[in-house]
């Protein structure tokens, strides 16, 4: 099974979203009873193994210059 983004029809037809609580939601949130949703975080586009890599090539690079000295 894939993950694939979702129309807001298809998510309200299979009970993902419920448009009566989400309007309640955003109408308490203006009147200040429910705290605001927090800002969306900008995701990392790199991964754990794309740093250790850089970080590899940082030591082979600093091995290399070393080296020649």
């Amino acid at each position: 099974m894939t993950a694939r983004p979702v129309s807001r029809d298809e998510a309200i037809s299979l009970g993902r979203i419920e448009p009566a609580a989400t309007a309640y939601g955003a109408h308490l949130r203006r009147k200040g009873i429910l705290r605001p949703l927090p800002e969306p975080v900008a995701l990392l586009d790199t991964t754990p193994r794309d740093e250790a890599s850089a970080v590899l090539a940082e030591v082979a690079r600093d091995v290399l210059t070393r080296i020649r000295l």
